[in-house]
């Protein structure tokens, strides 16, 4: 096993279309900085589909320890990092970590991500959740997440830096049970799961809408979208997947780009975070 002062040479992978999970990542290295490892840091945000899909995934060759961070969607890991996940090759003695960001349900997105990777025979040696601000509730500053986050979430990513170092270098090396990565399974989460953690969940959320008349021609969605999919042609066009960040509605001067049924998601948002409530919200699994 390549070593770095006696530790795996670590790479930690992201894709945070919000910054939320990329911030997350930075904390997080401050957590291997403080035990004197330099972890390196690969962000896919902002690469087309083609670039995803096709990763070189021998630039991993040298790393024996994946960190994967990931925004949930619908109850799942991001697309653009099940697809990545979905691409890397198989392996043995190399070990993992996942952490995720979520802004109300983390559904099976550290079971999802921690399932994909031990099939690829990666050995998980932990697992984090942090809350964090929710793509869809862009609008309401009462939102409960809209902070998050925090100073006190971020200090905890640094201290799953700095466990994964000392459980790595620890003689009794002990991995984490995907049983322990399973959600609660209360009557809110189960059905969450039953109808929304999945690619229908996905299919159900409001397509973005391009207006001619109100639209500027700034380029500012284009620039924002993490996946590269639009193009001013000489209004804005989809020319790929949409992952349903919203990027471009939050970023538009004008208003032209929209989803008209956002208002549903953001009542069913509001009314699902007065129900229920992760306890805790930001939590290190080991």
């Amino acid at each position: 096993m390549r070593r770095q002062n006696g530790f795996p040479r670590t790479a930690i992978i992201v894709f945070s279309p919000h910054g939320n999970t990329l911030k997350v990542a930075g904390a997080m290295k401050e957590g291997f900085h403080s035990q004197g490892i330099e972890p390196t840091l690969i962000d896919l945000t902002g690469a087309p589909w083609h670039e995803i899909r096709g990763f070189a995934y021998s630039t991993l060759n040298d790393y024996d320890l994946l960190v994967l961070g990931s925004p949930v969607y619908a109850g799942r890991v991001i697309e653009p990092i099940e697809i990545f996940l979905s691409g890397l090759p198989s392996t043995e003695a190399k070990l993992a970590a996942v952490f995720v960001t979520y802004g109300l349900i983390s559904g099976n997105a550290l079971f999802h991500a921690a399932k994909l990777l031990s099939k690829k025979g990666y050995e998980i040696l932990g697992a984090a959740k942090i809350v964090a601000s929710h793509s869809m509730v862009f609008e309401d500053e009462r939102d409960q997440f809209i902070l998050r986050p925090s100073q006190e979430d971020l200090e905890l990513a640094t201290t799953f830096g700095r466990v994964l170092v000392d459980k790595t270098n620890h003689s009794g090396l002990k991995r984490v049970s995907m049983d322990m990565l399973k959600p609660k399974k209360s009557l809110a989460v189960r059905i969450f799961n039953k109808f929304m953690a999945t690619r229908f969940g996905m299919a159900l959320l409001p397509h973005v809408r391009f207006t001619k008349e109100t639209c500027i021609q700034c380029g500012r969605c284009a620039e924002s979208c993490p996946v590269k999919i639009l193009t001013l042609d000489p209004y804005p066009r989809q020319v790929g997947d949409c992952i349903r960040c919203y990027n471009c509605v939050r970023i538009c001067p004008t208003g032209a780009c929209m989803t008209p049924r956002m208002w549903v998601f953001d009542m069913s948002h509001k009314i699902i975070s007065r129900i229920y409530k992760e306890d805790p919200l930001s939590a290190l699994l080991f």
